[in-house]
């Protein structure tokens, strides 16, 4: 896995499967953009160990299950969009309904 790698975007390329618990160690990692993929499964807990996490878009995949409590530590998070999947569930993020949902300044968008 790329360690130093600072930011990724592999959106709308057709991937499939699950994000590996393995994201977690790309430690320099700020910027994350993998909407309009396959993805499946639940989001990866392992993604709370980017505290420098800034963007993050998980949109238009294949998710389910809750958003991880984890990921409510990354302070840094200025972005996430986890709209269009398959989430349930509630947290600090706010409940996932219909919509746009804002979190102090972090903005949430969820199908």
């Amino acid at each position: 896995m790329l360690k130093n790698i600072d930011w990724l975007d592999v959106s709308e390329n057709h991937l499939s499967g699950n994000i590996p618990e393995t994201i977690g160690e790309c430690i320099s990692l700020e910027d994350l953009f993998l909407q309009g993929n396959s993805f499946n499964g639940t989001i990866p807990s392992s993604l709370a160990f980017h505290k420098g996490l800034r963007y993050l878009d998980l949109s238009k995949n294949q998710f389910y299950g809750p958003i991880p409590d984890a990921m409510q530590n990354i302070s840094g998070l200025e972005y996430l969009n986890v709209s269009f999947n398959m989430l349930e569930g509630s947290g600090s993020f706010g409940s996932v309904y219909k919509g746009n949902l804002v979190s102090e300044d972090n903005v949430v968008a969820v199908k």
